[in-house]
């Protein structure tokens, strides 16, 4: 059973957009090797680039986590399903980070939150959804990702910022201190890796 090749860049990297070709991977894992790799760095696309990144204007220079799967299949609807099962891993990773996480003990009557419109309108802002191939955190947008299909497999670019404005008010977790992008990546990749693992488990 394949598995997929795992690997964090601890040094800071310009996303520019070169890592969406199979050799940017192949020269990390060997050919034909489905692999997930994650940086931090600027958002900073060739020009030529910017148009499937829909509203990347809002990421032009900002500090992101970048993520970047390989896989070596060519069947376009199941690379869209696995982008989303990116997107609703990272989803999931920071809302358990961030208050305002629909897990929480203080969410835990869930027939009081639903009769309380106030109360889940509020709940509302402070979690992250996602809406198709978009991660929103109330009005505010956290993530640009897009799929490429190749001659030898697809990728799949995931872009995460830090919820809240970097510069000025970043957002907390509930322990108060700021989102540790390094460490999301691990749970984000390690996570991800577990669910397509799984899924290819045999039925039995």
């Amino acid at each position: 059973m394949r598995r997929l090749g795992k690997h964090l860049m601890s040094e800071p990297s310009i996303f520019d957009g070169s890592q969406l070709q199979p050799e940017w991977t192949d020269h990390r894992f060997g050919k034909g090797v489905e692999a997930i790799i994650a940086f931090i760095g600027p958002f900073r696309p060739a020009a030529d680039l910017l148009t499937p990144f829909r509203g990347s204007q809002l990421f032009q220079e900002r500090r992101l986590l970048h993520l970047v799967v390989r896989h070596v299949h060519r069947d376009i609807e199941k690379l869209r399903l696995q982008q989303r099962l990116l997107l609703d891993v990272a989803k999931d990773k920071l809302n358990h980070r961030l208050p305002g996480d629909p897990g929480r003990e203080d969410r835990a009557d869930k027939d009081i939150a639903r009769k309380d419109i106030v109360h889940k309108d509020v709940a509302q802002t402070n979690i992250v959804q996602r809406w198709g191939p978009d991660l929103c955190r109330g009005s505010e947008h956290l993530s640009v990702s897009i799929i490429r299909m190749t001659a030898t497999g697809g990728l799949i670019y995931l872009g995460l910022r830090e919820p809240g404005d970097v510069e000025t008010s970043p957002a907390r977790t509930r322990s108060g201190k700021k989102v540790d992008l390094l460490e999301l990546a691990r749970a984000i990749m390690d996570q991800y890796i577990f669910e397509v693992t799984s899924a290819r488990q045999p039925i039995p």
